[in-house]
């Protein structure tokens, strides 16, 4: 219902609608095209561009926009900090990166210098009105030889959490996000069960400095890094072994069971949780044989370490492990970008379909992230995160429509039950894209590698204006 408003004209064209406004004081839109159902509210005063353009909810100019989420709802940045701090000297990315691994032979080097630059960083997303942060601590540099912490860089990360709360904005820290500390790696990594005593011990030193913080992830991606080092062989140590991934997989899931309980020892009213990664997996065909093995990809992707981690006993591909009792997620990080077809074969036949790409080569399907929350929700009935979704675009011809788009599919299934607690865009700026390099661009703040300039795009102008909306 469109109500009190005298109009000239209402036409669609294209898709996009046009209002034409004469007389208007207030114009209210509660479900425009495909029945949409985030709330525009389009405020008109004397002198303002009589006409907006409405396209998948992307209004202009002199809109104001508001969704369908609590007033607490974190609208936030996500980060990690191999990716911009720089000079991760002695992990395990660094000895990748020098082996000429990386496209372009890229190596991170400084990256966004962020390490030097991270008062500007936490500025530069006060500017985009968020009211929160995700960025990562690195075990590397906390500790970059057995047993000897680096009090310096403690303090930079005491630090930064200290400015974000002076800053108005709430931190979530992830402490494990892909890299290791080399001599982690190099006595065999998260193979070993050995890592999780150090793990939590590095915890622990990290909960002993930062001060109160409200929101940790555990380990990004568990999923990621599990395929991506040790199945496929992409990332390091670069192994090829199904029997190893699962051992991986399962190290990590009581790894983070351990840190849950360890940091609800110290901050009682803590939020814990991972992040997975996540993507809409559909059959190739309609043949049996694809569509049993599309649900087999989706599971053991999308819900095997979280089942793991919440029933509290591991479901393949997480391999064999004894995991203590109880639920170990108070809210589920969710990582969302893409959608894959699967096809039947002894190893899964997995592809993009004819969707148009981001410079990743990922297909642009923002509407399917409301299938995945609502099977999250309806599968665990615990609130959900997102803690990372964004778009490769270095042009910024995509990301605001995909903005717009993504935050619409949220909307929709808030109204349907789902209890989403928050949205963090990926990425602050443009980053260190792991093995594509420099290439890809993330950010809300397009990055000059030389000079380590951040320039705000025109996407991040419409993420500031949603979130000053929504505060």
């Amino acid at each position: 219902m469109i109500a009190n408003r005298e109009m000239k004209s209402l036409k669609e064209d294209c898709g996009n609608l046009y209002y034409e406004i004469m007389k208007v004081k207030t114009l209210e839109a509660s479900h425009l095209k495909g029945g949409l159902k985030c709330l525009i509210i389009l405020q008109v005063e004397e002198r303002l561009p009589s006409k907006f353009t409405i396209f998948g909810g992307f209004c202009k100019p002199g809109a104001t926009l508001k969704f369908n989420f609590d007033d607490d709802f974190l609208w936030g940045v996500s980060t990690s900090a191999h990716q911009i701090e720089g000079n991760n000297t002695n992990s395990d990315w660094w000895k990748f990166e020098a082996e000429g691994k990386i496209k372009n032979g890229d190596r991170s080097g400084k990256a966004c210098n962020s390490s030097e630059l991270y008062h500007q960083d936490i500025e530069l997303a006060k500017a985009l009105n968020v009211n929160a942060f995700r960025f990562s601590v690195e075990w590397a540099k906390v500790e970059p030889r057995e047993g000897e912490f680096d009090q310096e860089v403690l303090h930079r990360y005491a630090d930064e959490v200290i400015y974000m709360q002076k800053n108005g904005i709430e931190p979530m820290v992830t402490l494990h996000h892909f890299t290791n500390p080399l001599w982690i790696a190099e006595f065999g990594g998260w193979e070993s069960k050995r890592t999780i005593a150090f793990f939590l011990r590095y915890v622990q030193m990290i909960l002993d400095t930062i001060g109160s913080v409200k929101y940790f992830i555990t380990i990004n991606e568990p999923n990621v890094y599990a395929l991506f080092g040790y199945l496929q062989g992409y990332w390091p140590p670069e192994i090829k072994n199904r029997k190893k991934m699962k051992k991986v997989l399962a190290n990590m899931a009581l790894a983070h069971s351990k840190v849950y309980d360890l940091i609800h020892s110290k901050i009682p009213d803590a939020k814990v949780s991972t992040a997975i990664n996540t993507a809409i997996f559909r059959s190739k065909t309609s043949s049996p044989l694809d569509l049993i093995m599309t649900r087999i990809v989706n599971y053991q992707y999308n819900f095997s370490f979280l089942d793991s981690v919440f029933y509290g006993k591991t479901h393949s591909p997480v391999g064999k492990i004894t995991l203590p009792g109880g639920i170990k997620l108070d809210f589920i990080g969710l990582n969302y970008y893409t959608r894959f077809l699967v096809g039947f074969g002894f190893t899964p036949k997995i592809s993009f379909g004819d969707l148009p790409k981001t410079e990743m080569g990922y297909e642009i399907y923002p509407q399917g992230i409301k299938n995945i929350i609502e099977i999250v929700w309806k599968r665990y009935k615990i609130p959900i995160i997102i803690t990372e979704n964004g778009v490769a675009d270095g042009e910024d011809k995509i990301r605001p429509e995909y903005i717009m788009k993504t935050l619409e599919s949220l909307s929709i299934a808030v109204s349907e039950g789902v209890k989403l607690k928050g949205y963090f865009h990926w990425s602050l700026m443009d980053n260190f894209e792991w093995l594509d390099g420099f290439g890809p661009r993330f950010g809300l703040y397009h990055t000059d590698f030389r000079t380590f300039k951040r320039t705000l795009r025109k996407s991040g102008e419409l993420y500031s204006k949603i979130c000053s909306n929504q505060l």
